[in-house]
Order: C-alpha cells, then sequence, then structure tokens
C-alpha cells in the first residue's frame, strides 16, 4: 500500500525536507568554517536525529493532514493539493528562514540561536532599525534564499505532477498507515525512542564544544527553548547546609594587605576584545601597542575568561556576579526583576557617585534598565552624547575615540569617589573605522574583518588616558579593563571551549605597582570583579556572589556551551551534562583540549569535583527561581 503515487507523493515531500536540512547544515558549514575545530561527515549523520525533531514539528500540519483517512478523490483534489502544500511551504520557509539566520548570527555568538532572540528584539530599541542594513550587507544570503525557494517550487510542482486520482486505497489501509506514521511522529517529538527527549545538550553525544552546533540545527534550537518560561530547577541535595558545604554564595570579603582605600573605580569593557587580538597575549601581530605599554604596568592573570558569548551577559556577570548558566541572558529572563546585589550598589554606601557610559542607543540590550537595577544612578548613553549627529558610526552608535574623550570630561564633574563604567562600541560588526583613519588603521590579522577597528579601539584608549592623566580623579582611580566576549578567531585554541571564553582581566592603578602583590597564575573571571575589587578598595563585606575574590582565594570557572556546562578549578577544565561528568582535561598543559582524562581521576576525587558542580548548579537554580539573590536572603 505504501507504493500508492499518492504516498509516494507524501514520502518524497518528507525525504526532500530532510534534504533541505541537510543542504542548510552544509551552508551553516562552509560559511563558518573557520569556527569550527574539525568537521566529520559524522555530524551530518547525526544530526538527522536533531532535524526528525525539526521536521516532525515544523511539518506536522503537513504530515497530519496528509496522512488522516480521506476519500482519495478528497485528497488528490487541486483543493485539497494546495492546502496540503501551503502547510508544506510553512515548514519550508520556517526552517529556511531559521538556519539562515545562523548562517551570520552565529559567528557572534558561536552557538545556535535560542528563543531568547525573541526577547532580545522585542526588548530592543534599534535591532529592527538595523535590519535593513544587515539585509544590505549580506544581500548574497537573500539572493541564495530566493534561489533555494525558486527550486523548491519547481521540485515540488514535479512531484505533485506523479498524483494519480483514478489509484485509489482503502480507508482501512489509510487507518494502517495513519497508525505507523503517528508512532513515527511520537518519536520524531522526542528524537528516538530513548526515556527523556532529546535536547540541545545532546548534541554533546556526537561532536565537542563548539563543533557541536555543526549537528544541531536552528529550528531545533528555536522550538527546545521557546516555552522555557523558567529553570527546570536541578535538585541533587536535599540539605542546603549540605550543598552550603560544596558552594556557598555568601562570601565574606576581607580587606587586601595592599589595599587602594577610597579610590575610584573605573571599568572599561572592550566590545569583542578577546585575548587573541591583544598583541600583549599574541605576538603574531602589533594591532594594540597602547594595551601593551599598558599591560605591562599592570596586574595582568595569565587565565581570564568571561562568563558568557554575549555582550548582554557581560554585566550581570561583571556588576552582580552572576553567570550565564541559563540559555536566557539574565537581563531579558523572568528573573530580571529579582532583587540582586552589585558592586555600584556597595559602593554607594561608602560614597561613591555611580555612572555608565555606552555610546550605544538607550535601551539596546536593556543595558539602561539592567544599570538602573544595579544602583547606577547616571546613565549616558547616545540620546545624552552632544555631538551625535557629527561622531555616529551610521550602524550602532557613538565612535570610540570621541565617545571616550566625552567619557573623561564628564567624569571630571562628577562626585568624588566614583564608579564608572565604560563600554566601547567600535569593535562590533559591521568593524567600521571612521573615515579619516582607514588608511591610518589598515593592518590585518590573518584576514580577520575586527582588526582594523581593534587598532582604533586601542588608539582612541591612548587618546583617553593620554587626556585622562592631567584630570584630578586620575591618580586616585583603580582601572580594571576587561572584554565583554571573543569573536571570530584563526587560532585553533581561541576555538575550542576554552579559548571562546578567554578575555583579558586586568587590573591597572597609576602610579602603584602591584605585580608582586597579587598572584597573576590564579584563575579569574568576570563574576569575580565585584568581590576582588571590594577586597582591592579595603572593604569588610559580606555578599552574594557566584564568584569569589581572587586575591585571597581559588575560583570555580563556570561556562554553560550549549547546554553543556563546563568548570575551571586548578589545573582541570571539566565538562559536566547535569548527571555526570563526561570529561576532564589538564587545560594549562593541554590547551587545545586533546586528551581527555576523565578516566584516570579516582573515584574519590571525582566524586568531590561532581558535588561541587551539582551544589554551584542547584544554587543558581534555587537563587533565581526563589528570588534569593542576596546575602541577607540566603541567611533566611
Amino acid at each position: 500500500m505504501l507504493n500508492n503515487a499518492y504516498y509516494r507523493v507524501f514520502f518524497r515531500k518528507v525525504a526532500l525536507a530532510f534534504a533541505l536540512y541537510t543542504f542548510l547544515r552544509l551552508l551553516f558549514v562552509l560559511f563558518n568554517w573557520q569556527f569550527f575545530r574539525s568537521v566529520k561527515l559524522s555530524y551530518f549523520l547525526y544530526g538527522i536525529r536533531f532535524d526528525w525533531v525539526a521536521v516532525t514539528y515544523l511539518f506536522l500540519p503537513f504530515v497530519f493532514f496528509s496522512i488522516i483517512p480521506l476519500p482519495h478523490k478528497i485528497k488528490t483534489s487541486k483543493k485539497y493539493v494546495k492546502w496540503l502544500n501551503f502547510w508544506y511551504w510553512v515548514g519550508i520557509v520556517i526552517s529556511t528562514i531559521a538556519n539562515f539566520v545562523d548562517i551570520i548570527y552565529f559567528r557572534f555568538t558561536l552557538k545556535r540561536t535560542t528563543a531568547d532572540v525573541f526577547k532580545l528584539f522585542s526588548d530592543s530599541t534599534e535591532t529592527w532599525s538595523l535590519l535593513p542594513m544587515f539585509l544590505v550587507h549580506y544581500w548574497y544570503l537573500l539572493l541564495l534564499f530566493l534561489v533555494i525557494m525558486y527550486f523548491f517550487v519547481k521540485l515540488i510542482k514535479a512531484i505533485d505532477n506523479q498524483l494519480e486520482k483514478k489509484q485509489t486505497i482503502s480507508m482501512v489501509n489509510q487507518a494502517l498507515i495513519f497508525v505507523l506514521i503517528s508512532g513515527l511522529i511520537i518519536l520524531g517529538v522526542r528524537g528516538g525512542a530513548q526515556h527523556k527527549p532529546v535536547t540541545i545538550i545532546n548534541a554533546g553525544e556526537y561532536a565537542e564544544g563548539i563543533d557541536a552546533n555543526i549537528v544541531l540545527n536552528t529550528p531545533f534550537t528555536l522550538l527546545k527553548t521557546l516555552f522555557e518560561e523558567q529553570l527546570e530547577p536541578h535538585t541533587y541535595f536535599e540539605s542546603k547546609e549540605e550543598m552550603k558545604r560544596y558552594f556557598n554564595p555568601v562570601r565574606n570579603i576581607s580587606p587586601f594587605k595592599n589595599s587602594l582605600k577610597d579610590k575610584n573605580v573605573m571599568i572599561l569593557i572592550l566590545e569583542s576584545f578577546g585575548k587573541e587580538y591583544i598583541s600583549y597575549f599574541n605576538k603574531e601581530h602589533t594591532l594594540t601597542p597602547f594595551l601593551d605599554s599598558l599591560f605591562s604596568e599592570s596586574v595582568v592573570f595569565a587565565y581570564s575568561y568571561a562568563n558568557g558569548r554575549k555582550s548582554i551577559e557581560a554585566l550581570p556577570a561583571i556588576f552582580s556576579s552572576v553567570p550565564a548558566l541559563m540559555n536566557t541572558p539574565f537581563i531579558v529572563s523572568n528573573y530580571a526583576g529579582n532583587e540582586i546585589e552589585s558592586l555600584p550598589k556597595k559602593l554607594k554606601k561608602y560614597g561613591y557617585s555611580t555612572h555608565f557610559f555606552h555610546g550605544g542607543k538607550n535601551g539596546t540590550m536593556s543595558f539602561d534598565a539592567f544599570c538602573f537595577a544595579a544602583g547606577i544612578d547616571h546613565y549616558y548613553g547616545y540620546y545624552e552624547y552632544p555631538d551625535k549627529d557629527l561622531d555616529f558610526d551610521g550602524n550602532w552608535g557613538i565612535y570610540d575615540e570621541p565617545y571616550l574623550q566625552y567619557v573623561a570630561n564628564c567624569l571630571d564633574t562628577v562626585k568624588l569617589p566614583f564608579f564608572a563604567s565604560v563600554f566601547t562600541l567600535s569593535s562590533h560588526h559591521p568593524f567600521k573605522v571612521p573615515e579619516k583613519y582607514k588608511a591610518k588603521f589598515n593592518q590585518m590579522y590573518d584576514g580577520l574583518a575586527i582588526s582594523p577597528t581593534i587598532q582604533y579601539t586601542d588608539y582612541a584608549l591612548r587618546r583617553f588616558f593620554a587626556s585622562a592623566k592631567y584630570k584630578k580623579w586620575f591618580q586616585n582611580t583603580v582601572f580594571i579593563i576587561t572584554a565583554d566576549h571573543t569573536s571570530i578567531s584563526k587560532h585553533l585554541f581561541y576555538k575550542n571551549s576554552l579559548g571562546v571564553y578567554n578575555v583579558p582581566i586586568v587590573i591597572y592603578s597609576p602610579g602603584k605597582n602591584m605585580r608582586n602583590a597579587i598572584d597573576t597564575t590564579n584563575l579569574v573571571q568576570h563574576i569575580d570583579i565585584y568581590p576582588t575589587v571590594l577586597s582591592l578598595l579595603g572593604k569588610q563585606e559580606q555578599v552574594f556572589a557566584f564568584g569569589t575574590n581572587v586575591l585571597e582565594n581559588n575560583t570555580l570557572v563556570m561556562n554553560n556551551l550549549s547546554g553543556i556546562y563546563q568548570f575551571m578549578s586548578g589545573n582541570y577544565l571539566f565538562r559536566f551534562d547535569g548527571e555526570e561528568i563526561t570529561a576532564c582535561y589538564r587545560f594549562k598543559q593541554d590547551s587545545l583540549l586533546k586528551d581527555n582524562i576523565v578516566n584516570q581521576l579516582s573515584e574519590d576525587t571525582l566524586k568531590q569535583y561532581l558535588k561541587t558542580f551539582e551544589a554551584a548548579i542547584q544554587t543558581y537554580d534555587e537563587s533565581l527561581l526563589e528570588n534569593k539573590m542576596t546575602a541577607n536572603d540566603q541567611a533566611h
């Protein structure tokens, strides 16, 4: 009965949908080849499992109306065929557009797009206005999309021409086929017959780190996160007292012995400045001569990391010690309204004025809303900048050089002491430098388009410090210099699950050399900045923080990459899938993460680490769900 012409047409259309997903995966790989450590045929084969889920969901109306038992005359009528094709085209268009988005967007996040992108679009004041610019810049993808749609029109028409109205099939046989295919639909929704439905995290079974994105497809990751209104809490411990023995977010901060008491604090967050682009760390280029000279007089941590992959994930980590361990960024999650602690809030107790500068349009990634929640009293965005028409970059906001001069002048008028943070802009796609500097900043590092803007921002920082050193506040200021995340890379190291988080974290205090006072071989991450700066300023405090004061304690670095938790402690990097430790590397000796030594560790050692990871994750889940993100809340 499956040889019936009607069902041949049906199965050919289903097969064509699967072929489309494989073709889109191939396009995804070809356009983003440079980001992957390896590309294997097996990734395409294993990817069919995830395609099965996406196809089942997106083509469900087409499949249902195709297999429901009806008289053959109705099923082969022109009206019914048009009805089926309408639902088929819904699946085709959504599948293609979703996967096309990640051909480009992936290079900014290094993960398949999840449903938080809808929240980001709805909350942003500028995303829709930038859409025409992206369509113009990536016109060839629009053309390719139209070509694919044209060929699908031809293919579907050719398949439909094979329908035979005279050939019939009994209602009994139709019912049998309906039951058979319904079973396949149930399996498809679950991604197989296993106990739990397949999720994003399962891609880690077939490919490591960033390569897991090849196995996935974007409709799958969107569907799997679309209805994640809140965290699904992990319950590893019944007793909170036992959990706190392994991980306690309440930190007792003591004054650092060489404290910089009551100094101003300025946190410079450099857009996309991964260590790979800074010649202090990478001697293959000379893109950052100013930062190189500044770092030579600073405390530079050898092992320093971001906790997230997006700009929107940086501020909660840096200001409030909240890592990015869920799919939705904290700022746009259901928990954004939680009561939080932060470095600005704490410093206001000591009489600090608080300021945040970002040359992007007000409302960008809800930075302004988060800053106010975190205790920032004065927000300076695009609309506060006096010469916006003159210095607008045409895309995101104000070019770095004039904006940093504006910052230096603004800080000359604020109440002292101050907490201030500046988030730079120019080293963001589409990587534009002002016209007058195009000849000056044209050095390319391995052809990476970001290179000229790295040079430009380094120059802008040079001019900022040159101006600032004559200001009354400069000598009494401690600078923390970091980056929000990394960007496009060439080296294999910067493409693996360790390298994609490698950003600088540097302490600079004019006229005070602290290089010998701090162990720069300690691990450090964004979530350590809040407690560490309090200690550096000589404060005695109790705080809620997932990070720690790295001037006195060892930290536990934590990330979530495509559904796999990653923890670093001492000389070990671990991958944890939520149930068991699946990998362990001695990352200081094995930076490319080639030698998985998890089976070489003793059972007791693994158990101790496992308990720590479980406690950190459960603490994270419960503190967000229960809105207990302050030291006082944790005490009750």
